[in-house]
């Protein structure tokens, strides 16, 4: 009786240190740092979502840690596997952090509007970024709900630097490379579009780009108005490329604006690194199908306009 007794005293506390050191083990931190998980509402998903990012061990101890009827509010959470307590309080707070995808060739003021659809001060993401247009690199950020303009701002820019290392692009490459990204309706066009420019520049021939005018246009309307009611990259009206006195208006200037006027993806800074050898033409258009269409001189140019019509955006 006495052995018996014994051994099932030995079992039950075999079990019990067994319980006791994978609860150990399961609350232990993992040591993650600030994981993005994304919350649709259920903390079943959750849950599973923050073991297999490696913030948790255990999604049914989350579970039963949480104790609330509802799951986390739908969102985007920044979470690190310091403690379980200290996660499940992160997380009752809600989302805290915001998803925002930037295309390629959005500018500067551009970027500050969409922030501020976000609920950032666009006038201050604005003003953070000046300067730094071409090099606000087009992608989708996560950004903390609790960070500043400046910190917005760092973050794209040493997103360009860490993306473009190994191409290395110079400021003029940036700059070919912006309009390059207006230009272009697709990647095939732009090694040949970023040729015509460099063609033109190699002869003291004018850019005449509209992009450089409408950025022009634009950076003007921002000054005497509001950043967030104004309609970027409209198209021009007939003689504005004349009318709007600014030193990007390249149909005015010569050589390529003072700065990029955009902030342009990879596949445009590279065409503008490189130029397509043989290609000898200095005009192009696209027609009202949206085909481009090159030319070696103005006679060429105005034929094709004439017979191909043009595309109206």
């Amino acid at each position: 009786m006495k052995k018996t007794f014994l051994i099932v005293a030995g079992a039950l506390l075999f079990l019990i240190l067994g319980v006791l050191l994978t609860l150990y083990f399961n609350i232990k931190p993992t040591g993650a740092k600030d994981e993005i998980i994304e919350s649709s509402g259920d903390i079943g998903n959750f849950s599973v979502s923050l073991a297999q990012k490696g913030v948790i061990r255990s999604p049914l101890i989350f579970r039963l840690m949480w104790r609330g009827e509802e799951g986390p509010k739908e969102g985007y959470y920044t979470v690190s596997g310091t403690s379980l307590r200290s996660i499940v309080a992160t997380v009752k707070e809600g989302p805290n952090v915001t998803k925002v995808t930037f295309p390629e060739g959005f500018s500067l003021a551009q970027i500050a509007q969409r922030l501020g659809n976000r609920g950032w001060k666009s006038e201050e993401i604005y003003k953070a970024g000046e300067g730094k247009e071409g090099k606000l690199f087009p992608d989708t950020y996560f950004f903390k709900n609790s960070a500043g303009a400046e910190e917005v701002i760092s973050i794209l820019t040493n997103n360009f630097e860490a993306r473009t290392k190994s191409i290395a692009p110079s400021e003029q490459d940036i700059i070919i490379a912006s309009i390059v990204e207006r230009e272009a309706k697709n990647d095939e066009e732009r090694l040949k579009i970023a040729t015509v420019y460099k063609n033109r520049l190699k002869i003291g021939m004018k850019l005449e780009s509209d992009p450089t005018v409408q950025y022009a246009r634009d950076k003007k309307l921002i000054n005497d108005g509001e950043l967030t009611n104004i309609e970027m990259w409209q198209p021009l009206s007939p003689g504005e490329t004349k009318r709007v006195i600014s030193p990007f208006n390249t149909y005015l200037n010569g050589g390529l604006p003072p700065s990029p006027i955009c902030n342009p993806g990879l596949k445009s800074i590279e065409a503008a690194k490189g130029e397509e050898v043989g290609f000898e033409y200095l005009f192009f258009f696209h027609d009202k199908d949206r085909v481009i269409r090159f030319s070696k001189n103005y006679n060429e140019h105005r034929q094709l306009i004439l017979e191909y019509g043009v595309s109206g955006s």
